[in-house]
């Protein structure tokens, strides 16, 4: 019996022995590289975070438990976790190196115990900063050192984050110190290396694509930074999440993840861009897009609650293979059709999807994990760039030349167009003048009708000549802008209101509503007027008779917006879309609809472009179209060269608005032709004098057949000759040709508006040259208005007679208050200066019965001829006639306030006569003073 319980005390002995043995990790030798300790890693199955130190070490080694499937398993995470591992140097010589635990602890206390007793402690985890570490690392290491013989044991006590399937990660690895810095150094530098040749390939693609704006560059350049990001992600060297300070593992892990899905989607949007999937494979596009959708979705979910961590990678790793082979197939085809871009991008793209499967098999488990698959994916991805490089290469060297070509043809188009265009205008405004005229003038229905038919096909040839030189422009890339500040509102209401008499005849109630106060925008003069008349001639055309059009104008926050509706027939949602398109033209189902030549608005939606604006439409067949203008504020996004002015420009008043573009002198002329204006008569009473200035007899002769039976002509045949007429008999109004021998239409303005005696008169200047420059030149010169050949007849009688109408009002105003009437005129015009010192002279000698003409015209050092022609022209009163007329004003005013009688106001506003300023009073106002003192007192 007793040799029984020996024998049993023995065999436990010896078998505890040999469990502790077994938990005994035996170092025979020291580490070359790496090996694993996990088998012999025990843990502590009850979890208590108050636990000590001490109290691990009064616990029996047998409390540390095996590692298994069912242990892990009971273990709750986040948590803290005690695990062991005993660490025995067999060998004859001492034995240090390091030992490697899972990123996924945020803390861990290291207690290193020697003999029973605490030789050393350090801190590691996610969570400290690598330079408190030691060694220095961004991973959790901790030193061990053995001397021969020496047996240690380490205590881990860890904080573990949630981590993928929820258990705890008892992976510990024993390092060679040296072999440990050595690989990971070439590790970091690697991908540094393989982030900066990336990133290489991703500038360039930038730069390209800002060159040719095609977005396979940006595709190909956000492609490139998504492999960066991936592979500084990874989980063998977590370098981006390191250098981000990510401390927790599950911020370390989405960072992982979410760089797999942007890769996944960035590479089927570079596939779909190269190849132009949707073109040529639109079903197969679309699968693919949604694989690669729900593909780039399964992964995310698999790093984001309240699926981590419960959902496995893996799964997703197997999906990605098939998605990989799914990306040859559209490839395949193509190359197979002989699409010679398509065969290069297979081999790219072949390397690319070999080296990923190899990488994905290791990520799966198939293969063993290894740095070299890291590197093998590297070195696969910096082929597969290579080799688009140079078929963008090979694109570029196809674009450029395609570009150089077309810009080759767009100069010698855009030099045709042009010199087809200023041949054009002369001829045209011989033909359609006379034309026009015989049209209104013929009696015969027939006859009528066959000669608008030729005015109207005049009008279309011209508007194509305009717009297609206009077009060939904006291809060659020479549509500059000249942009400057202005009063947009101001602007606008302007333009809109010089269609007031489109409106009139068509019988179109036109509105503009804009705020009380300035708009400051920047924009190009010229390029904004196409926009806006084109719009307006659009609406014009096809809105009915008694149908409205309206403008407003809105300021929002950084932007103005203006909105052009109308009441016509509306645009059709097929057509919509496409209205923007050149030579586009929406099926016309209404009578009223006339034919265009589909230019107008690409142009407009091209110079709005230009002014980086939007432009969008709504419209309902039956009820009307809304155009919808969006104009940045500031002058931020011009380019340097466009702006020409600092300074707020001033704009012209919408009566005398400058020189039409072609789109709105189109309009008007279609309807000017239209059976709607034949009742229109313009009469004028024949003493109004206008003076015809140009150097063509034919076109002198016809332009005065148009005025010579309400107005008397006077004719010159040049500017010097011109200027001769305009003193000597001060015409109502004159018309001038630009181009003309000796003295140029521009300079004869400028000398006519300089000239104290003359700068009074309105000028039309006529030109062929229809670029923005002459405008502007003549402009500048003091021009009224100004028209670009060929125009039509009516137009300029009506712009003639508007001017005259102006002028009679002006005179009004004059003679109601000249103060208030140069307030109208710019700050050095002589009239102003002229007005202000007749205004100064006449009130300072109000009481003056002496002060006359001759006082009157030293004063503003004028002789008493020019100065009675002067006011003649701009009051129609003598000198004597106007002085007489100021001192009646002020007697007005003396008499209203009732402080004086009747022989007091008489000598104080110069009348030496009472009952003479009595007569006159009554004349001018229709009640003697008296009667008007008593009838204010009452």
């Amino acid at each position: 019996m007793r040799l029984l319980l020996a024998l049993f005390i023995i065999l436990l002995s010896s078998s505890i022995s040999m469990g502790v043995r077994a938990s005994v990790l035996m170092l025979e030798s020291e580490v070359e590289r790496v090996i694993s300790a996990r088998p012999h890693v025990y843990v502590l199955p009850f979890q208590d975070d108050k636990l000590t130190l001490d109290d691990i070490l009064e616990l029996h080694y047998t409390d540390f438990r095996e590692t298994n499937a069912d242990l892990l398993d009971q273990l709750l995470l986040p948590g803290v976790v005690w695990m062991r591992l005993i660490l025995e140097n067999t060998t004859e010589q001492h034995i240090a190196g390091l030992i490697e635990l899972c990123l996924c602890f945020r803390e861990i206390s290291i207690y290193e115990v020697a003999d029973g007793h605490l030789s050393s402690f350090s801190k590691s985890g996610s969570s400290i900063n690598p330079n408190q570490k030691n060694p220095p690392s961004a991973r959790n290491l901790t030193r061990y050192s053995l001397e021969p013989g020496q047996q240690k044991t380490y205590y881990f006590k860890v904080y573990s984050d949630v981590i993928p399937n929820n258990r705890l990660i008892t992976n510990v690895g024993l390092w060679n110190d040296w072999a440990y810095f050595r690989e990971f150094r070439i590790i970091h530098a690697t991908h540094f290396l393989y982030a900066g040749i990336m990133l290489m390939f991703a500038l360039f693609g930038l730069l390209v694509y800002f060159m040719f704006r095609d977005r396979i560059f940006i595709a190909f350049s956000v492609l490139a930074v998504a492999f960066v990001y991936y592979f500084l992600s990874a989980s063998y060297t977590m370098v981006l999440p390191s250098y981000l300070g990510f401390g927790n593992h599950q911020l370390r892990y989405i960072s992982e993840i979410s760089s797999i899905s942007f890769m996944i989607a960035v590479s089927f949007w570079f596939l779909s861009e190269y190849i132009k999937m949707k073109k040529h494979f639109p079903r197969y596009y679309y699968f693919l897009l949604s694989f690669s959708i729900l593909l780039a979705i399964w992964y995310l979910a698999v790093a984001l609650p309240p699926f981590y961590p419960n959902l496995k990678p893996e799964t997703a790793n197997y999906f990605s293979l098939l998605w990989l082979l799914s990306l040859l197939y559209p490839i395949v085809s193509l190359a197979r059709k002989g699409h010679n871009q398509s065969k290069v991008l297979l081999v790219a793209t072949a390397i690319l999807v070999i080296t990923f499967i190899i990488y994905t098999l290791t990520l799966t488990k198939f293969f063993p994990r290894s740095p070299l698959a890291h590197t093998i994916v590297q070195m696969g991805t910096i082929l597969f760039f290579m080799l688009l490089f140079y078929n963008i290469f090979i694109k570029i060297t196809k674009i450029k030349s395609e570009r150089e070509r077309a810009r080759t043809l767009s100069e010698l188009k855009s030099r045709f167009f042009t010199n087809i265009s200023h041949e054009f205008r002369t001829p045209l405004t011989l033909i359609m003048g006379p034309v026009g005229q015989l049209a209104e003038k013929e009696e015969s229905e027939s006859k009528k009708k066959l000669l608008q038919t030729a005015l109207k096909h005049s009008q279309k040839l011209l508007a194509m000549v305009n717009g297609l030189l206009e077009l060939s422009r904006l291809d060659a890339s020479k549509v500059e802008l000249n942009v400057s500040r202005f009063d947009f509102n101001t602007y606008l209401k302007g333009l809109v209101m010089s269609f007031e008499t489109l409106a009139e005849l068509r019988k179109i109630d036109l509105q503009f509503k804009g705020p009380d106060s300035k708009l400051l925008l920047w924009f190009d003069l010229d390029k904004m007027e196409v926009i806006i008349s084109n719009l307006l001639s659009n609406a014009f055309k096809f809105t009915p008779a008694n149908g409205r059009i309206s403008v407003e104008v809105i300021e929002r926050d950084d932007v103005i917006e203006v909105l052009l509706s109308d009441t016509g027939v509306g645009i059709s949602d097929d057509s919509l879309p496409h209205i923007f398109d050149r030579f586009f033209q929406a099926e016309k189902e209404n009578p009223i609809s006339t034919e265009g030549t589909g230019i107008g608005l690409s142009l407009v939606k091209d110079y709005v472009d230009l002014h980086s604006g939007k432009i969008s439409v709504k419209s309902e067949i039956g009820r009307g179209t809304t155009f919808s203008l969006i104009f940045k504020k500031g002058k931020n996004h011009f380019k340097p060269g466009d702006i020409i002015s600092e300074e707020l420009s001033p704009v012209i008043d919408g009566e005398v608005f400058k020189e039409k573009s072609w789109a709105r002198k189109l309009a008007f002329e279609e309807q000017m032709t239209s059976p709607l204006s034949n009742s229109s008569t313009v009469s004028t009473p024949k003493r109004t004098t206008i003076l015809l200035v140009e150097d063509n007899t034919d076109v002198r002769e016809f332009i005065k057949k148009h005025f010579i039976e309400d107005y008397e002509v006077l004719e010159a045949e040049d500017g010097e000759r011109g200027m001769k007429l305009a003193r000597e008999h001060q015409p109502h109004l004159i018309v001038s040709d630009v181009m003309m021998p000796r003295m140029d239409g521009f300079e004869f303005c400028n000398q006519l508006k300089s000239d104290i005696e003359t700068s009074h008169i309105p000028v039309i200047l006529l030109t062929a040259k229809s670029g923005q420059e002459a405008k502007l030149q003549g402009l500048e010169f003091g021009a009224d208005d100004y028209i670009t050949k060929p125009f039509h007849s009516r137009e300029l009688i009506i712009r003639v007679k508007k001017l005259i109408e102006l002028r009679a009002s002006l005179q009004q105003k004059i003679l109601e208050d000249p103060v208030v009437a140069y307030q109208g005129f710019n700050n050095r015009s002589p009239d102003r200066s002229f007005l202000e010192s007749l205004t100064i002279h006449i009130s300072d000698n109000i009481d003056n019965s002496q002060f006359g003409v001759s006082d009157l015209a030293k004063g503003v050092a004028m002789s008493q001829t020019q100065l009675n022609r002067k006011l003649k022209s701009m009051t129609n009163l003598t000198a004597n006639k106007y002085i007489q007329h100021v001192r009646l004003k002020k007697a007005l005013l003396l008499v209203r306030e009732a402080k004086y009688n009747v022989s007091e106001i008489a000598a104080l506003t110069g009348f030496n006569s009472p009952a003479y300023f009595v007569k006159l009073f009554r004349e001018e106002f229709g009640k003697t003073p008296g009667a008007l003192m008593k009838a204010e007192g009452d």
